[in-house]
């Protein structure tokens, strides 16, 4: 009977017509604070101490996220919070960071809040899926999920949080660069800034020029967005080397005329 079919399929997914309507909307895929510290105890748990300290972000991502967004045909953070959780917080970070450094910095932006904001991570917050990545990132600049996030965050409690790390310079890769200058053009920088994580004094601070993407395709179509859209790639460098520069706490960033 088609009546029963129906019923049986609502009820065995109760969520999809929500679904369906939070996957048009990435700032509504966020994580809590909590949400994020309790996935790192429990990876932690799984692999050992010893283990868990030599995993980079791309690590876990592959062998624990993916295997949940492929099961699920979902972003984990849309497992995790079935009805969604609004983003106010947008995350920018490296995947090769080591994954623990990078929790630890994430709670130092939060130190002081009582509250801590909804955080957007595109580990989490993307479907690693895939075949369902290369369709998200394969769309326009403007019209990526981490633009049009850093575009709908709140412009009184927003915040946008540069986390560095040990083992990579974030802005050597090129993902990271075109996130700053769209928080800079939507006027996150410098008030709703914070720089977090430890920055290696050994690192070459190379221009953008130099930056990479992993996809030949991403790493063109970012070049030609960022020239088109400021004035020259000095521009671009002096915004990079003010965070590079930054004392490394959760301070929010002072003004500062080069941003």
């Amino acid at each position: 009977c088609v009546f029963f079919q129906q019923m049986k399929n609502l009820i065995a997914f109760p969520y999809r017509h929500i679904y369906q309507n939070l996957a048009k909307n990435p700032i509504m895929w966020g994580i809590s604070l909590r949400q994020l510290q309790d996935f790192r105890t429990s990876v932690c748990l799984d692999v050992g101490e010893g283990v868990f300290r030599t995993m980079t972000m791309r690590d876990i991502c592959e062998k624990f996220i993916s295997p949940i967004c492929e099961r699920e045909k979902r972003p984990y953070a849309l497992v995790v919070n079935k009805l969604g959780l609004k983003a106010q917080a947008f995350v920018t970070h490296s995947w090769d960071e080591p994954f623990g450094e990078f929790v630890d910095s994430v709670q130092d932006a939060m130190v002081n809040m009582m509250n801590p904001l909804p955080l957007w991570i595109c580990s989490f917050a993307l479907c690693q899926d895939q075949g369902m990545i290369q369709k998200v990132l394969g769309v326009d600049i403007d019209k990526s999920p981490f633009m049009r996030v850093i575009g709908s965050l709140d412009e009184k409690v927003g915040k946008f949080i540069v986390v560095r790390n040990t083992k990579t310079d974030l802005y050597s890769r090129l993902w990271c660069v075109c996130e700053l200058l769209v928080a800079k053009r939507e006027g996150f920088i410098p008030d709703h800034t914070l720089v977090v994580g430890r920055q290696n004094e050994a690192f070459e601070h190379l221009s953008c020029l130099h930056a990479q993407a992993s996809d030949r395709n991403d790493h063109e179509k970012i070049m030609r967005y960022m020239l088109k859209n400021f004035k020259s790639h000095s521009e671009i460098d002096e915004i990079i080397k003010v965070l590079r520069e930054h004392p490394s706490n959760h301070a929010v960033i002072e003004d500062n005329r080069a941003l």
